[in-house]
Protein backbone atom coordinates (compact mmCIF):
# COMPACT_ATOMS: atom_id res chain seq x y z
CA UNK A 1 0.00 0.00 0.00
CA UNK A 2 1.33 3.43 -0.96
CA UNK A 3 2.38 5.30 2.24
CA UNK A 4 0.55 8.43 1.01
CA UNK A 5 -2.70 6.48 0.80
CA UNK A 6 -2.15 5.00 4.25
CA UNK A 7 -1.51 8.44 5.73
CA UNK A 8 -4.65 9.84 4.11
CA UNK A 9 -7.01 7.20 5.51
CA UNK A 10 -5.51 6.37 8.92
CA UNK A 11 -6.38 8.37 12.02
CA UNK A 12 -6.50 7.90 15.78
CA UNK A 13 -9.62 5.73 15.53
CA UNK A 14 -9.13 3.64 12.39
CA UNK A 15 -6.09 1.87 10.98
CA UNK A 16 -6.35 1.00 7.26
CA UNK A 17 -4.03 -1.43 5.50
CA UNK A 18 -3.66 -4.59 3.38
CA UNK A 19 -4.69 -7.88 4.94
CA UNK A 20 -3.68 -11.46 4.23
CA UNK A 21 -7.10 -13.05 4.00
CA UNK A 22 -5.67 -16.58 3.76
CA UNK A 23 -3.86 -16.47 7.10
CA UNK A 24 -5.48 -13.70 9.14
CA UNK A 25 -7.87 -15.23 11.66
CA UNK A 26 -9.59 -11.86 12.20
CA UNK A 27 -10.82 -12.01 8.57
CA UNK A 28 -12.18 -15.52 9.08
CA UNK A 29 -13.92 -14.46 12.28
CA UNK A 30 -15.49 -11.41 10.58
CA UNK A 31 -16.67 -13.56 7.67
CA UNK A 32 -18.33 -16.02 10.04
CA UNK A 33 -20.01 -13.20 11.96
CA UNK A 34 -21.29 -11.43 8.82
CA UNK A 35 -22.18 -14.42 6.66
CA UNK A 36 -23.20 -16.75 9.45
CA UNK A 37 -20.96 -19.66 8.43
CA UNK A 38 -17.28 -20.47 8.72
CA UNK A 39 -15.16 -21.50 5.73
CA UNK A 40 -12.39 -24.11 5.79
CA UNK A 41 -8.79 -23.11 5.17
CA UNK A 42 -8.93 -24.87 1.78
CA UNK A 43 -11.61 -22.38 0.66
CA UNK A 44 -9.50 -19.40 1.67
CA UNK A 45 -6.48 -20.82 -0.17
CA UNK A 46 -8.57 -21.58 -3.29
CA UNK A 47 -9.99 -18.06 -3.35
CA UNK A 48 -7.09 -15.88 -2.17
CA UNK A 49 -3.96 -18.03 -2.43
CA UNK A 50 -1.09 -17.36 -4.85
CA UNK A 51 -2.22 -13.83 -5.62
CA UNK A 52 -5.80 -14.74 -6.56
CA UNK A 53 -7.21 -12.25 -4.06
CA UNK A 54 -6.26 -8.82 -2.73
CA UNK A 55 -7.83 -7.27 0.36
CA UNK A 56 -7.86 -4.16 2.52
CA UNK A 57 -8.94 -4.02 6.14
CA UNK A 58 -10.00 -1.41 8.68
CA UNK A 59 -9.08 -2.04 12.32
CA UNK A 60 -10.33 -0.48 15.53
CA UNK A 61 -7.57 -1.35 17.95
CA UNK A 62 -7.01 -5.05 17.35
CA UNK A 63 -10.49 -5.66 15.95
CA UNK A 64 -11.10 -5.94 12.21
CA UNK A 65 -14.30 -4.00 11.49
CA UNK A 66 -14.30 -3.80 7.68
CA UNK A 67 -12.91 -5.91 4.83
CA UNK A 68 -12.90 -5.12 1.11
CA UNK A 69 -11.45 -7.52 -1.46
CA UNK A 70 -10.87 -7.85 -5.18
CA UNK A 71 -10.07 -10.86 -7.34
CA UNK A 72 -7.92 -10.38 -10.45
CA UNK A 73 -9.66 -11.47 -13.65
CA UNK A 74 -8.50 -11.10 -17.23
CA UNK A 75 -11.29 -9.81 -19.47
CA UNK A 76 -11.68 -9.16 -23.18
CA UNK A 77 -12.64 -5.56 -23.92
CA UNK A 78 -12.56 -3.83 -27.30
CA UNK A 79 -10.58 -6.63 -28.88
CA UNK A 80 -7.82 -6.85 -26.28
CA UNK A 81 -7.19 -8.58 -22.99
CA UNK A 82 -7.10 -6.23 -20.00
CA UNK A 83 -6.64 -6.69 -16.26
CA UNK A 84 -9.80 -6.37 -14.19
CA UNK A 85 -10.79 -6.81 -10.55
CA UNK A 86 -13.98 -8.45 -9.38
CA UNK A 87 -14.95 -6.86 -6.05
CA UNK A 88 -16.19 -9.26 -3.39
CA UNK A 89 -16.17 -10.26 0.29
CA UNK A 90 -17.19 -6.73 1.26
CA UNK A 91 -17.91 -7.00 4.99
CA UNK A 92 -18.61 -4.64 7.87
CA UNK A 93 -18.74 -5.73 11.49
CA UNK A 94 -22.37 -5.40 12.68
CA UNK A 95 -21.48 -2.98 15.49
CA UNK A 96 -19.85 -0.63 12.93
CA UNK A 97 -22.75 -0.50 10.46
CA UNK A 98 -23.97 2.72 12.01
CA UNK A 99 -20.69 4.25 10.77
CA UNK A 100 -21.39 3.87 7.04
CA UNK A 101 -20.48 7.49 6.41
CA UNK A 102 -18.02 9.33 4.21
CA UNK A 103 -15.34 9.09 6.91
CA UNK A 104 -16.37 5.76 8.41
CA UNK A 105 -14.30 2.55 8.35
CA UNK A 106 -16.03 1.04 5.31
CA UNK A 107 -15.56 4.14 3.17
CA UNK A 108 -11.92 4.46 4.21
CA UNK A 109 -11.25 0.78 3.56
CA UNK A 110 -12.95 0.78 0.14
CA UNK A 111 -11.41 4.05 -0.99
CA UNK A 112 -7.91 2.96 0.06
CA UNK A 113 -8.36 -0.30 -1.86
CA UNK A 114 -9.62 1.42 -5.01
CA UNK A 115 -6.84 4.02 -4.92
CA UNK A 116 -4.24 1.28 -4.49
CA UNK A 117 -5.35 -1.09 -7.23
CA UNK A 118 -8.06 0.10 -9.61
CA UNK A 119 -8.13 2.68 -12.41
CA UNK A 120 -5.76 4.65 -14.61
CA UNK A 121 -2.08 4.15 -13.74
CA UNK A 122 -2.92 1.28 -11.37
CA UNK A 123 -2.51 -2.51 -11.81
CA UNK A 124 -6.15 -3.10 -12.81
CA UNK A 125 -8.07 -1.05 -15.34
CA UNK A 126 -11.65 -2.34 -14.96
CA UNK A 127 -13.68 -3.18 -11.90
CA UNK A 128 -16.97 -5.03 -11.54
CA UNK A 129 -18.98 -6.92 -8.96
CA UNK A 130 -22.47 -7.98 -7.95
CA UNK A 131 -23.75 -5.74 -5.11
CA UNK A 132 -27.39 -5.98 -4.09
CA UNK A 133 -29.51 -2.83 -4.18
CA UNK A 134 -28.82 -1.67 -0.62
CA UNK A 135 -25.05 -2.03 -1.05
CA UNK A 136 -25.21 -0.37 -4.47
CA UNK A 137 -27.07 2.65 -3.08
CA UNK A 138 -24.57 2.98 -0.22
CA UNK A 139 -21.60 2.84 -2.61
CA UNK A 140 -23.22 5.45 -4.85
CA UNK A 141 -23.92 7.72 -1.88
CA UNK A 142 -20.27 7.43 -0.81
CA UNK A 143 -19.07 8.20 -4.33
CA UNK A 144 -17.46 4.77 -4.83
CA UNK A 145 -19.52 3.23 -7.66
CA UNK A 146 -21.66 4.02 -10.66
CA UNK A 147 -24.10 1.33 -11.81
CA UNK A 148 -23.71 0.22 -15.43
CA UNK A 149 -26.03 -2.81 -15.62
CA UNK A 150 -28.45 -5.01 -13.72
CA UNK A 151 -28.57 -8.80 -13.50
CA UNK A 152 -31.68 -10.82 -14.34
CA UNK A 153 -32.74 -14.36 -13.54
CA UNK A 154 -33.99 -16.56 -16.36
CA UNK A 155 -35.92 -19.72 -15.51
CA UNK A 156 -37.00 -22.53 -17.82
CA UNK A 157 -39.32 -25.49 -17.41
CA UNK A 158 -37.87 -28.97 -17.87
CA UNK A 159 -38.13 -31.24 -20.90
CA UNK A 160 -38.42 -35.03 -21.27
CA UNK A 161 -35.09 -36.79 -21.53
CA UNK A 162 -35.35 -37.63 -25.23
CA UNK A 163 -32.47 -37.28 -27.72
CA UNK A 164 -32.39 -34.30 -30.09
CA UNK A 165 -31.65 -34.90 -33.73
CA UNK A 166 -29.49 -31.78 -34.18
CA UNK A 167 -27.12 -32.15 -31.26
CA UNK A 168 -25.86 -34.56 -28.67
CA UNK A 169 -24.40 -33.93 -25.25
CA UNK A 170 -22.13 -35.91 -22.96
CA UNK A 171 -20.35 -35.44 -19.66
CA UNK A 172 -16.88 -34.00 -20.16
CA UNK A 173 -14.22 -35.48 -17.85
CA UNK A 174 -11.91 -32.82 -16.47
CA UNK A 175 -8.84 -34.72 -17.69
CA UNK A 176 -10.13 -34.53 -21.28
CA UNK A 177 -11.22 -30.91 -21.20
CA UNK A 178 -8.14 -28.73 -21.64
CA UNK A 179 -7.79 -28.87 -25.44
CA UNK A 180 -11.55 -28.66 -25.99
CA UNK A 181 -11.85 -25.62 -23.72
CA UNK A 182 -8.94 -23.89 -25.47
CA UNK A 183 -10.56 -24.30 -28.88
CA UNK A 184 -13.98 -23.20 -27.70
CA UNK A 185 -12.68 -20.18 -25.79
CA UNK A 186 -10.79 -18.98 -28.86
CA UNK A 187 -13.99 -19.20 -30.91
CA UNK A 188 -16.01 -17.46 -28.20
CA UNK A 189 -13.60 -14.55 -27.75
CA UNK A 190 -13.58 -13.83 -31.47
CA UNK A 191 -17.38 -13.91 -31.61
CA UNK A 192 -17.98 -11.71 -28.55
CA UNK A 193 -15.88 -8.79 -29.74
CA UNK A 194 -18.51 -6.13 -28.94
CA UNK A 195 -18.98 -6.96 -25.25
CA UNK A 196 -16.83 -7.22 -22.14
CA UNK A 197 -16.38 -10.86 -21.24
CA UNK A 198 -14.22 -12.61 -18.66
CA UNK A 199 -11.53 -14.88 -20.06
CA UNK A 200 -12.66 -18.49 -20.03
CA UNK A 201 -9.45 -20.27 -20.92
CA UNK A 202 -8.60 -23.75 -19.57
CA UNK A 203 -6.47 -22.47 -16.67
CA UNK A 204 -9.30 -20.28 -15.40
CA UNK A 205 -12.03 -22.88 -15.92
CA UNK A 206 -10.17 -25.77 -14.33
CA UNK A 207 -9.29 -23.76 -11.23
CA UNK A 208 -12.82 -22.35 -11.01
CA UNK A 209 -14.72 -25.63 -11.41
CA UNK A 210 -12.40 -28.62 -10.99
CA UNK A 211 -10.56 -27.28 -7.92
CA UNK A 212 -13.42 -25.76 -5.94
CA UNK A 213 -13.13 -27.09 -2.36
CA UNK A 214 -16.89 -27.12 -1.63
CA UNK A 215 -19.13 -27.23 -4.72
CA UNK A 216 -19.53 -30.00 -7.25
CA UNK A 217 -19.89 -28.86 -10.85
CA UNK A 218 -20.86 -30.94 -13.87
CA UNK A 219 -19.32 -30.17 -17.26
CA UNK A 220 -21.08 -31.24 -20.46
CA UNK A 221 -19.83 -31.02 -24.05
CA UNK A 222 -22.37 -30.08 -26.73
CA UNK A 223 -21.71 -31.28 -30.31
CA UNK A 224 -23.49 -31.32 -33.62
CA UNK A 225 -24.88 -34.82 -34.01
CA UNK A 226 -23.71 -35.67 -37.53
CA UNK A 227 -20.58 -33.59 -38.06
CA UNK A 228 -19.32 -33.96 -34.47
CA UNK A 229 -18.38 -30.27 -34.39
CA UNK A 230 -17.87 -28.94 -30.87
CA UNK A 231 -20.37 -26.20 -30.04
CA UNK A 232 -19.71 -25.48 -26.40
CA UNK A 233 -19.27 -26.68 -22.84
CA UNK A 234 -21.89 -25.90 -20.21
CA UNK A 235 -21.57 -26.17 -16.44
CA UNK A 236 -24.50 -27.26 -14.27
CA UNK A 237 -24.81 -27.43 -10.49
CA UNK A 238 -27.51 -28.38 -8.01
CA UNK A 239 -28.59 -25.22 -6.20
CA UNK A 240 -31.13 -26.10 -3.52
CA UNK A 241 -34.11 -27.68 -5.29
CA UNK A 242 -33.16 -26.15 -8.63
CA UNK A 243 -30.55 -26.73 -11.30
CA UNK A 244 -28.28 -23.76 -11.95
CA UNK A 245 -26.75 -23.18 -15.38
CA UNK A 246 -23.46 -21.82 -14.08
CA UNK A 247 -21.37 -21.09 -17.15
CA UNK A 248 -20.77 -21.52 -20.86
CA UNK A 249 -17.77 -21.45 -23.17
CA UNK A 250 -18.36 -21.72 -26.91
CA UNK A 251 -20.21 -20.04 -29.73
CA UNK A 252 -23.00 -17.83 -28.27
CA UNK A 253 -25.15 -18.73 -31.29
CA UNK A 254 -25.32 -22.28 -29.91
CA UNK A 255 -26.64 -21.27 -26.49
CA UNK A 256 -30.26 -21.78 -27.55
CA UNK A 257 -29.51 -25.41 -28.37
CA UNK A 258 -27.57 -25.69 -25.12
CA UNK A 259 -30.71 -24.55 -23.28
CA UNK A 260 -32.76 -27.37 -24.82
CA UNK A 261 -30.12 -29.90 -23.77
CA UNK A 262 -29.82 -28.41 -20.28
CA UNK A 263 -33.60 -28.64 -19.84
CA UNK A 264 -33.29 -32.38 -20.54
CA UNK A 265 -30.41 -32.78 -18.08
CA UNK A 266 -31.80 -30.58 -15.33
CA UNK A 267 -34.15 -33.19 -13.75
CA UNK A 268 -31.03 -34.98 -12.50
CA UNK A 269 -30.20 -31.89 -10.42
CA UNK A 270 -33.49 -30.19 -9.52
CA UNK A 271 -37.06 -29.30 -10.38
CA UNK A 272 -36.31 -26.38 -12.71
CA UNK A 273 -33.44 -24.78 -14.62
CA UNK A 274 -32.30 -21.21 -14.08
CA UNK A 275 -29.38 -18.88 -14.60
CA UNK A 276 -28.30 -15.30 -13.97
CA UNK A 277 -27.54 -13.04 -16.92
CA UNK A 278 -26.45 -9.49 -17.70
CA UNK A 279 -28.12 -7.42 -20.43
CA UNK A 280 -26.29 -8.74 -23.55
CA UNK A 281 -26.88 -12.32 -22.44
CA UNK A 282 -30.54 -11.69 -21.63
CA UNK A 283 -30.91 -10.41 -25.19
CA UNK A 284 -29.27 -13.58 -26.53
CA UNK A 285 -31.49 -15.90 -24.47
CA UNK A 286 -34.78 -14.00 -24.60
CA UNK A 287 -36.09 -16.15 -27.46
CA UNK A 288 -35.58 -19.49 -25.69
CA UNK A 289 -38.87 -19.48 -23.80
CA UNK A 290 -37.51 -18.68 -20.36
CA UNK A 291 -39.14 -16.37 -17.85
CA UNK A 292 -36.99 -13.28 -17.24
CA UNK A 293 -37.13 -11.52 -13.87
CA UNK A 294 -34.87 -8.52 -13.07
CA UNK A 295 -32.88 -8.97 -9.86
CA UNK A 296 -31.88 -6.39 -7.29
CA UNK A 297 -28.27 -7.22 -8.17
CA UNK A 298 -26.24 -4.63 -10.03
CA UNK A 299 -22.97 -4.35 -11.92
CA UNK A 300 -20.96 -1.29 -10.87
CA UNK A 301 -18.11 0.68 -12.35
CA UNK A 302 -15.55 2.38 -10.12
CA UNK A 303 -16.36 6.07 -9.62
CA UNK A 304 -13.65 6.81 -7.03
CA UNK A 305 -10.60 6.81 -9.31
CA UNK A 306 -10.08 7.90 -12.90
CA UNK A 307 -10.73 5.07 -15.35
CA UNK A 308 -13.05 3.94 -18.12
CA UNK A 309 -16.04 6.12 -18.92
CA UNK A 310 -19.07 4.38 -17.34
CA UNK A 311 -21.12 5.18 -20.45
CA UNK A 312 -18.70 3.08 -22.50
CA UNK A 313 -19.37 0.13 -20.16
CA UNK A 314 -23.12 0.49 -19.76
CA UNK A 315 -24.94 -2.69 -20.80
CA UNK A 316 -21.77 -4.29 -22.22
CA UNK A 317 -20.75 -6.81 -19.54
CA UNK A 318 -21.42 -10.44 -20.57
CA UNK A 319 -21.84 -12.21 -17.22
CA UNK A 320 -23.20 -15.48 -15.87
CA UNK A 321 -23.29 -17.09 -12.37
CA UNK A 322 -19.79 -18.47 -12.85
CA UNK A 323 -18.47 -14.92 -13.06
CA UNK A 324 -19.60 -14.30 -9.47
CA UNK A 325 -17.62 -15.39 -6.42
CA UNK A 326 -20.53 -17.01 -4.59
CA UNK A 327 -22.14 -19.57 -6.96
Amino acid sequence: MNPDISERYNDDRWRIGPVDSVRDSTVHALFEKVVGAAKPQSWWRWKYGEGRGLAMGAWRGGELVAHYAGFPRSVRCNGRTVAALQIGDVMVEPSARGLLTRRGPFQRCAAAFLESYLGAGRPYWLGFGFPHLRAMRLAERLGLYTRVDRMSEIQWSLLPDRPRWRTRIRALPVNDSREVLARLWWRMRETLSDVIVGVRNPDYWLHRYACHPEHQYHLFLLRQRFSGRELGVLVLRREGERCLWVDWVGDPASMGEAIFQARRLAPRFGSSLYTWASTPLVQTLSATGGRVEPLDVYIPSCAWTEGPDPEALRGRWWLMPGDTDFF
